[in-house]
């Protein structure tokens, strides 16, 4: 499975290991526990809990990154999400919608946490990917939150560390706590690889 570079623009990655399993009671309470001080009228839901967006955000992240990701196919983007939608705790994508809408294309942005993401990249992991944010409610903050919830989700699940890799979103990554780790290119594009480490 793979995922994408960030963009707030923002994100691309896969999934397998490097996770632990929480007893389902207290994955609810953490769910609620877990999600950052929301911007007025945005909350932030598991895609498990909203799988209707799947389909939806597949075709944002294609759009976004299928020109860097040459081999990466439509169906694909939607088959990754799709088990997204049925996988807890990891790996796992959370989605901001506005308060009190839950429709299919009603999201505002999401964020994805995987063990793995370029090839190229491994063995580093877990990664912080697919950071989107619909192009009308950049500038808003709801990318910020989304890499703060996805950062309180990793602590959770007893991860050290946490890397990400982008185009252009360094500031972003920086202002949150990653630093750079090393400049590398992807298919040919430059991109910064960023490291996140609890402290």
């Amino acid at each position: 499975m793979r995922f994408l570079p960030a963009v707030v623009m923002t994100g691309h990655s896969e999934g397998g290991a490097g996770g632990s399993s929480l007893p389902s009671q207290q994955q609810a309470s953490q769910q609620q526990a877990l999600e950052p001080t929301a911007l007025a009228h945005v909350r932030y839901l598991s895609l498990s809990q909203i799988p209707q967006c799947a389909d939806s955000l597949a075709q944002a992240h294609h759009a976004q990154w299928s020109a860097l990701m040459l081999d990466w196919s439509l169906p694909e983007a939607q088959r990754e999400l799709r088990e997204h939608a049925q996988s807890q705790p990891f790996p796992c994508t959370w989605v901001a919608l506005p308060s009190g809408q839950t429709g299919a294309d009603d999201w505002l942005g999401s964020v994805s946490l995987v063990a793995s993401d370029a090839r190229q990249f491994e063995p580093l992991g877990p990664w912080l990917c697919s950071l989107y944010v619909r192009p009308e409610r950049r500038g808003q903050g709801i990318g910020k939150q989304l890499i703060e919830l996805a950062m309180a989700i990793a602590h959770t699940l007893g991860f050290k560390q946490l890397y990400v890799f982008t185009e252009h979103a360094g500031g972003l990554f920086s202002g949150c706590g990653f630093v750079p780790l090393r400049s590398d290119q992807l298919f040919g594009v430059p991109v910064s690889i960023m490291r996140w480490q609890r402290k």
